[in-house]
């Protein structure tokens, strides 16, 4: 029986069987360390693209903030001019019915001179 490594042929391919497999695994782990940097640049480039996004999103709420607030003050200066024109309506009503009676006294006044001149 005829066992590999007996005779020097047979040591001689189990040393290059073993400098090949030295070779391979050299060549394995530089892929390796390859694709274990571009995961790590993958990695990078998707944190730094979050952190762009994250900052976006925050000028994007304080944008919105801005523009809350600002409709709740002209939303406040509306009410203001709405409850200015009420007043001045109700101003407006007072002046017209004071007008009216002030018409009417006078007329009245007219027609007691014109009755007792006759």
């Amino acid at each position: 029986r005829e066992v590999i490594g007996d005779d020097e042929d047979g040591i001689l391919q189990l040393h290059e069987d073993l400098i090949e497999e030295r070779e391979s695994a050299k060549v394995a782990r530089k892929q390796l360390r390859g694709d274990i940097l571009a995961t790590k640049r993958q990695k990078e480039q998707q944190l730094n693209a979050n952190d762009v996004a994250v900052r976006q999103i925050e000028r994007l709420k304080s944008n919105l903030l801005d523009v809350k607030h600002n409709n709740q003050e002209k939303r406040m200066g509306i009410g203001d001019i709405i409850k200015n024109t009420e007043k001045l309506e109700g101003t407006y009503k007072v002046l017209a019915r004071n007008e009216r009676e002030t018409i009417k006294k006078l007329r009245e006044e007219k027609k007691r001179k014109k009755y007792s001149a006759l």
